[in-house]
């Protein structure tokens, strides 16, 4: 029985091929190859799709000036009830004025009649600390040349306005204007008063105002306006 199984165990490795184990060696050697090709095209997709996904990120480290600003207001929507008309009616004077609304502008016109006092404005309410964060207001707009003042009120006083000049030209092309909070002058019915300056965290009102005492026809459009750092 021995000399049996001896025999046998002979005859089975006498007829095994030679050559299986190295083709075993070679298939496994494939294998592993494969699999470390299709790792590195994994990692390397993997990358391109880090890359395009990072390139359509928007690069926030330099901001354009416009994104340095808050539009307040660029009259798409025609927002009749955020702008009210102030003028010299509520002390019996007789100036004329209107606002419209034409190709996303605003169009504030009318006639100053110095007779009884001369003047005619307009204002819109602003939100608690909205000018917190911005030094300046810029407007988009065109006039005939007069001297239109924006105008500031904060919650110290009312019925103080903190004015400066808009520094429009006379040219009846639109231009971009810039005034900063920090020259806005206090004024009460037209007189310069020495009350604190305009406080931007405590604002309450914006407007613009024409009172330069001249009895004529008034037009201004204004396009946009952003509060600016």
């Amino acid at each position: 029985m021995k000399y049996l199984i001896l025999i046998s165990s002979f005859f089975l490795i006498a007829c095994s091929d030679p050559d299986e184990a190295p083709v075993l060696e070679e298939h496994t050697e494939k294998s592993s190859n494969l699999a470390l090709e299709e790792s590195e095209e994994q990692t390397t997709a993997e990358e391109s799709t880090q890359k395009l996904e990072s390139s359509s990120e928007p690069d926030l480290t330099e901001a354009t000036p416009k994104e340095n600003c808050l539009v307040f207001e660029d009259f798409s929507n025609n927002l009749d009830y955020r702008w009210g008309i102030v003028n010299d009616w509520v002390m019996w004077g007789k100036s004329q004025w209107f606002l419209s609304y034409e190709n996303e502008s605003m169009i504030f016109s009318g006639t100053i009649i110095t007779r009884w006092w001369g003047f005619s404005s307009f204002r819109g309410g602003l939100s608690p600390w909205v000018l917190s964060d911005y030094n300046s207001v810029k407007l988009r707009a065109k006039s005939d040349g007069r001297e239109y003042k924006m105008t500031f009120r904060d919650s110290n006083n009312l019925s103080v306005s903190h004015q400066a000049v808009i520094p429009l030209q006379n040219s009846w092309e639109f231009e971009e204007v810039e005034i900063p909070f920090l020259v806005l002058q206090p004024s009460y019915f037209g007189r310069s008063v020495n009350v604190a300056a305009f406080n931007k965290d405590l604002a309450q009102q914006i407007g613009i105002i024409l009172s330069d005492w001249v009895d004529w026809e008034f037009q201004l459009e204004i396009e946009e306006v952003r509060f600016c750092r």
